[in-house]
């Protein structure tokens, strides 16, 4: 739809000036439009599934960590409670491995639940300078 408004909007700056400036300013709004509707899906998606960093939200039961065996095979660390436990999920079923002592968890604090965006992208950037020299 929007190649086909731009295709218009090309021919009409061709062929004919007068109210095309009208349809480039309508195409322009409308990817901005576009584009909004976008990053607020994002947002809303991202807050509803845990937050895409790894971690399921809830009071008493959290995916600390998940390792891919095969396809469709996955080990995850997860506490509940004060307990943490190793779980094995396949297609079928889950099944406890072990209980793990809390002394033998490497844990980390994870800092990207409150950067902002502009602190994610700026990030990136420099990461991306860092690897350039």
């Amino acid at each position: 739809m929007i190649f086909l408004l731009a295709d218009n909007v090309k021919n009409e700056l061709v062929f004919n000036s007068s109210g095309s400036n009208w349809k480039l300013l309508g195409l322009i709004i409308l990817c901005a439009v576009i584009i909004a509707a976008c990053y607020y899906t994002t947002r809303f998606i991202g807050k509803r599934s845990g937050g895409g960093l790894g971690f399921s939200r809830g009071r008493n039961i959290r995916v600390i960590e998940t390792f891919r065996i095969t396809q469709k095979q996955f080990l995850q660390l997860i506490r509940c409670g004060d307990k943490y436990l190793l779980i094995s999920i396949s297609k079928d079923n889950i099944t406890l491995l072990s209980e793990i002592d809390v002394e033998n968890i490497e844990l980390e604090e994870i800092e990207a639940e409150h950067k902002s965006f502009k602190d994610i992208i700026s990030s990136l950037r420099t990461k991306k300078d860092n690897k350039e020299k």
